[in-house]
């Protein structure tokens, strides 16, 4: 933070100290180069910690860099909310991988995307052999049943949750299990996917 004026007729290795080393790496490839950068810094100020994104260009005269402009805009806010979202996304992972109920994941066709090892557990398939597969044409529930379970392709965020509702799974030894599954849409990644459990 501060006013124009206290940055007038002051050196950038001057105002950052503690980043004068780096900034005159960057600035000795440009001028060999003759290349612009663009960079993403962070900085502890006496307002706080911020984040800027950056763009160095050179200056040219007869092709001859004989300066460098820096263009920069602030960037914080857009960082916190990644941090923020990656920090949820990070939480959602361990709860998702270590429940101890099955819980699956799959898209508006059926076709699975994820799944933790409770539900690996649960019907004797590791995920790695159902990802990417439509569960509409595995044999994991009786075909009187699969009416029932169809894929919502019409599904939005806003779609009401299914179940519970009680299920027949064929695990992998083709023996039977008898569970009570419900579902919900959610969004993940800015996809919308149905998580069941």
């Amino acid at each position: 933070g501060g006013k124009p004026k206290d940055f007038l007729e002051k050196s950038i290795y001057d105002l950052i100290p503690d980043f004068a080393e780096e900034n005159k790496n960057r600035f000795s490839d440009i001028k060999k180069s003759g290349k612009g950068q663009i960079h993403e810094d962070i900085f502890e100020l006496p307002s706080g910690k911020k984040w800027f994104l950056s763009d160095l260009q050179p200056v040219l005269d007869d092709k001859k860099v004989v300066g460098i402009q820096i263009f920069s805009i602030d960037i914080t806010n857009q960082k916190k909310t990644e941090i923020s979202l990656r920090e949820s996304e990070e939480k959602f992972r361990t709860l998702f991988e270590k429940a101890p109920y099955g819980i699956y994941l799959h898209d508006e066709k059926g076709v699975f995307i994820d799944g933790n090892k409770a539900a690996e557990n649960m019907i004797g398939y590791k995920k790695g052999e159902l990802i990417g597969k439509n569960f509409m044409n595995l044999n994991l529930i009786p075909k009187e049943e699969l009416k029932e379970f169809r894929p919502n392709q019409h599904l939005s965020i806003n779609s009401p949750p299914f179940g519970p509702r009680d299920l027949t799974l064929i695990r992998k030894n083709n023996t039977k299990l008898q569970v009570e599954v419900r579902s919900h849409p959610i969004m993940i990644d800015n996809k919308l996917v149905t998580i069941g459990f």
